[in-house]
């Protein structure tokens, strides 16, 4: 289950952060985290019997030089102890209908500067275009 949460959603999110950034205290989280003029978020994922999150990720609306308006997504966590794959997939199927609302041309995965997130499931699907534009099919971004 995929949902933008509030501040006790972040507020619970909070443990994911701290697997991947144990420096980073609470306080800090919901400042980086609390959502401003639709350009910042937070995106979590969740078994639907389990009340708290296991996959996160923040995104951020930036412009591209080349493909002006893009999505870039950081920050991803998803925690399964058996198969993380699909908890990853629901969160770029997410980032992908931001996109798309939010007419972005692209969305961009940073990646962990430790490569991390080498070993990462990647759907091979296509869905999320790195650092690409999206399917012909994706309205293109208007000219402002």
């Amino acid at each position: 289950m995929v949902e933008h949460p509030g501040r006790d959603g972040l507020r619970a999110a909070f443990a994911l952060i701290r697997l991947t950034h144990p420096d980073v205290d609470l306080r800090s989280w919901l400042r980086f985290a609390t959502p401003r003029r639709k350009r910042h978020g937070v995106v979590t994922v969740r078994h639907r019997a389990q009340p708290y999150p296991c996959g996160l990720c923040c995104f951020s609306r930036d412009r591209d030089l080349r493909l002006g308006e893009v999505l870039t997504a950081q920050h991803l966590v998803a925690l399964d102890l058996l198969d993380p794959g699909p908890l990853l997939c629901a969160l770029l199927d997410e980032l992908e209908a931001l996109a798309i609302r939010l007419r972005c041309a692209a969305v961009r995965v940073a990646w962990t500067p430790d490569g991390a997130a080498e070993g990462m499931p990647w759907p091979s699907a296509g869905r999320v275009v790195v650092l690409g534009s999206l399917p012909a099919s994706t309205p293109a971004p208007q000219k402002r």
